[in-house]
């Protein structure tokens, strides 16, 4: 490992990334800190950071908006000015929130009975899944021969469906592609964290094709699939198949 010479981000330790918190940064300084790697599995499934860790005095630093997706959360508010950060637990509702418009509720929706390939509205958002399959390998970019090769005894679900939401986000300028993405069932475990590996971004009032994988065992299938409103934290609907 090389030791660099890295500026404080705004980073946070994993055993505090649980639950709906504010966290202040400290002054800006300069650090002395060594880049590291480790290996993530969140609920059985193995997680891959985009960005290394870094390990000072003994503490390992991680990216607080990666770390946040893995547990469900999300960076509900960034303020470099103020050098706070604030998460928020996916899938709660809130008495309150900017995203909603003066003719929405915040009020509690019952969530819809989703099909296959056919269309499902509710408030701001629609959905539509065009498929659920199973492979053993997923390549890097269509009609390429390099790519995730699933590990003995396991293999990848694909989730495909084609999404819209007219609200914008309010700490970003677009959504990200596992925003719409709360849950699967598989076998007795619900299983919240899930890999996008074209990294679509939604833009408010967009309609783009999403693809979500997830790693599971070779002898299990997918139950049900459960979709969220990321705009205001709300369940949408769930496919059971």
């Amino acid at each position: 490992m090389n030791k660099k010479i890295i500026k404080t981000v705004a980073t946070l330790a994993l055993g505090m990334m649980i639950g709906s918190v504010t966290i202040a940064a400290a002054a800006p300084g300069t650090i002395q800190a060594v880049l590291s790697k480790f290996s993530f599995v969140v609920d059985g499934q193995k997680q891959t950071l985009k960005s290394d860790p870094i390990v000072y005095k003994g503490t390992t630093y991680l990216p607080v908006r990666e770390v946040a997706e893995m547990l469900n959360a999300e960076v509900s508010s960034f303020d470099n000015k103020a050098k706070k950060i604030e998460l928020k637990t996916k899938g709660l509702q809130t008495t309150s929130n900017p995203q909603l418009g003066s003719n929405q509720s915040s009020a509690p929706q019952t969530p819809l009975k989703l099909k296959l390939n056919e269309t499902a509205t509710k408030g701001d958002m629609t959905i539509k899944v065009n498929s659920v399959s199973y492979t053993d390998f997923i390549p890097s970019k269509p009609g390429e021969t390099s790519g995730m090769l699933a590990e003995s005894g396991h293999k990848f679900a694909i989730i495909q469906y084609e999404a819209t939401l007219n609200a914008e986000p309010t700490d970003r300028f677009a959504w990200g592609a596992l925003d719409f993405f709360d849950h699967a069932v598989i076998g007795s475990k619900k299983i919240s964290s899930a890999t996008s590996y074209n990294h679509n971004n939604l833009f408010a009032g967009e309609t783009k094709i999403i693809q979500v994988s997830l790693s599971l065992p070779e002898n299990l299938d997918i139950t049900s699939v459960t979709f969220r409103n990321p705009s205001n934290n709300s369940i949408f609907g769930t496919l059971d198949l």
